[in-house]
């Protein structure tokens, strides 16, 4: 049998430490400052560098939300907000006390809600917006009450008070006439059937006053548009806009009064400044918070803003109001009036607001060009100037070793000398991996408790000789 020569091992190759050109690190030894004065200057300037940092970034961040909101903006102008009055009366006809009569069937009485813009335009102008344009739905809820009022469809009328009554006394399909079950009146805006009216008319027999309740939705309360709480809208001044709106203002109210600090205990060792940013909580936004038993918040991260604002916004509720019809008055007009604050409606041939948007947007989109360009030629100057500032440290720390061995050397030599030997012996181990541990020694947890100071240095050997 012939033997198979086996394969001769070879003998493992040391790896050589792998060239440093600069360091990654920047620490300056405490130790140093006693030593060099002007060390203490450059901790000055790298915190004014920081701050500058954070200063730059939040002006960056304002630029980018302003273009956001002039590009994407979707709420409506708050400086073109119009007024809608809205008149409800009600009105009493052939009334026993008019008539002199004692014939009930013959009373009736009509609730009239009617409206119109406040401002200058003509009423008899075509262009001008009418009632139902700014109304998204109607209801009449009537309460109830133990009375036996005689209800003749055939005197009822519903109709709209823009002079367009028909001939048959019907009003819109919209506007669904109650039946004897069922005592209430609705009337809901068709997209696909539009019908412009300045006001609605709800007649019936009746010789009594009426308890009821008056629900009007305007138009685009469903949308985006939603109510803040009384304590929001205290801080940012608005009482109503869409979420981003919300969430804005109140990043401009933190900057303003100089809440967004840094995290002294933040355990991040990213040199992003941004990351390490909290709010203050000062005392209008504690308010904000939720109540708790124990101690409040004193800090908020950004990133908690919009779960915050999402228990301080709700969707516009419609205007409710109890209303009671009279009889015993001819009429009641002038007696309740109120205004509901609507957008201004644009239409489709202007385009004056949005042109300037745009030009708002293009401003800030220049700017924020002319910042990265401006950035982007300063970057290579700012990356010398770095590795610079660590070519400099490298060299601060390595003499700072120079000088402790030295210093150690000249004050008592014959210890020190001990000492060099035995790390260096130590290193030597180290590197040849001969350590002479135990490996159920080495298993436990004790080992590396007991042995913290060996095993530290001994990782410091590796790394400087590029073993790691």
């Amino acid at each position: 049998m012939s033997r198979t020569n086996k394969p001769q091992q070879k003998p493992v190759q040391q790896t050589n430490p792998s060239p440093v050109t600069q360091p990654t690190d920047t620490y300056i030894q405490p130790f140093l400052k006693e030593l060099v004065p002007e060390l203490s200057s450059l901790e000055r300037l790298k915190d004014a560098e920081r701050r500058m940092d954070v200063y730059i970034s939040r002006k960056k961040i304002d630029l980018h939300q302003s273009i956001t909101q002039w590009t994407y903006q979707k709420h409506r102008d708050y400086s073109e907000t119009q007024y809608l009055r809205v008149f409800i009366s009600s009105i009493a006809e052939n009334q026993p006390w008019q008539t002199n009569s004692d014939d009930l069937a013959q009373g009736t009485w009509t609730l009239r809600i009617e409206g119109r813009l406040v401002d200058d335009e003509d009423v008899r102008s075509p262009m001008r917006p009418k009632f139902s344009s700014f109304i998204q739905s109607f209801a009449l809820d009537f309460h109830a009450k133990d009375d036996n009022v005689d209800k003749d469809k055939n005197q009822d009328a519903d109709h709209p008070m823009d002079g367009s009554d028909n001939a048959t006394g019907q009003v819109p399909r919209q506007l669904s006439m109650p039946t004897k079950n069922y005592d209430i009146v609705e009337w809901h805006a068709d997209p696909n059937a539009p019908v412009e009216f300045d006001g609605l008319d709800i007649k019936r027999n009746g010789t009594e006053n009426v308890d009821c309740t008056i629900t009007i939705q305007p138009m685009g309360y469903t949308g985006d548009q939603l109510q803040y709480s009384e304590s929001l809208a205290f801080i940012i001044g608005i009482s109503r806009g869409t979420v981003h709106e919300a969430i804005y203002s109140l990043y401009k109210y933190i900057l303003l009064n100089d809440l967004l600090i840094p995290d002294e205990n933040s355990n991040s060792k990213s040199n992003q400044n941004d990351d390490k940013m909290v709010v203050k909580v000062d005392s209008m936004m504690s308010k904000l918070l939720p109540m708790t038993t124990g101690e409040p918040k004193k800090y908020l991260k950004l990133m908690e803003l919009p779960q915050l604002l999402n228990n301080h916004i709700k969707p516009i509720p419609p205007i409710k109001l109890d209303y009671t019809i009279q009889v015993d008055k001819t009429s009641t007009y002038g007696e309740l009036v109120f205004d509901i604050e609507v957008p201004k409606q644009h239409h489709k041939d202007s385009s004056e607001s949005v042109g300037s948007q745009n030009n708002l947007a293009q401003q800030g989109m220049l700017l924020l060009t002319e910042f990265n360009t401006i950035t982007s030629q300063l970057e290579p100057q700012l990356a010398s100037l770095e590795k610079k500032s660590q070519l400099l440290s490298l060299q601060i720390n390595s003499s700072a070793n120079k000088y402790q061995f030295f210093n150690k050397l000249a004050q008592d030599p014959v210890p020190m000398l001990k000492d060099y030997m035995k790390s260096t012996a130590n290193a030597l181990k180290v590197l040849s991996g001969d350590d002479g541990f135990d490996e159920d020694t080495v298993r436990r947890s004790t080992f590396y408790q007991e042995n913290e100071a060996v095993l530290f240095e001994n990782l410091g050997v590796l790394l400087s000789n590029g073993r790691m």
